[in-house]
């Protein structure tokens, strides 16, 4: 193997972990809007239980003020009732009660059937707002690691470049260029290892003569499959 490969190894390793880097330097911010998006649902979410109770308790106050409002008029009519001579005019009076009664009764039970409704939008309003308490800071927390993590990326991807030129300086320019070609167009791995005369990246078994050159000279060789440079721990 020429004696060069090793470098050309040492540097795909640090080329790799800076891509795997930047992957996760460019997954922060779209945890981030995540993060940022669920605390808006969840903020929404508490809103509309909170409105939904407090439209409960408008649609009790209106029944409550109708209902009143009904029984001022069986007052006024009862107190008509008293004064009235002929019977038609009491029977019609009487009827009238009688169907404010029935009104009455109708609405009473509808504000029983919303103080439930209210009871149970309470308890769910509470439990959303509980819920949006622990999930908040819960997701502040997480938004304080993503800050943390990225300044770690930031500056664990420095540290990278750094070994990166200094590797650079060891590595001849034309196989460089190749070695340059070769991770752009084949996804950053441009060096393959050999194990038991096999590339372990395309996973093709080399020629007995091209496996005994790579481990017994010192040829610059290439996968026949793959193309990628070949690199033997042992060559």
């Amino acid at each position: 193997m020429h004696r060069d490969i090793s470098l050309l190894w040492d540097l795909q390793t640090i080329d790799l972990k800076i891509m795997e880097l930047q992957h996760d330097v460019e997954r922060i911010p779209i945890r981030r809007a995540e993060v940022d998006s669920e605390i808006a649902k969840l903020g929404d979410l508490s809103a509309r239980a909170d409105e939904g109770v407090k439209e409960l308790e408008r649609r009790i106050r209106t029944e409550e003020g109708e209902v009143e409002s009904l029984r001022a008029r069986q007052t006024r009519l009862k107190q008509q009732q008293m004064e009235v001579k002929k019977n038609e005019e009491y029977r019609a009076i009487l009827d009238e009660i009688g169907y404010l009664d029935k009104q009455i009764g109708e609405k009473e039970d509808f504000i029983l059937d919303l103080m439930e409704q209210v009871d149970v939008a309470r308890r769910e309003a509470a439990e959303t707002a509980r819920r949006l308490r622990d999930d908040s800071a819960r997701l502040a927390q997480e938004s304080t690691r993503l800050d943390d993590a990225a300044r770690f990326l930031q500056d664990e991807s420095a540290n990278l470049k750094r070994r990166r030129e200094e590797a650079l300086g060891g590595v001849p320019a034309d196989m460089l260029r190749i070695y340059t070609k070769l991770a752009n167009s084949l996804g950053g791995i441009a060096v393959a290892e050999v194990r038991e005369e096999i590339c372990q990246v395309c996973h093709v078994r080399l020629r007995p003569q091209a496996y005994q050159e790579l481990r017994t000279t010192d040829k610059f060789l290439q996968c026949e499959s793959c193309s990628r440079i070949l690199y033997c721990q042992n060559g």
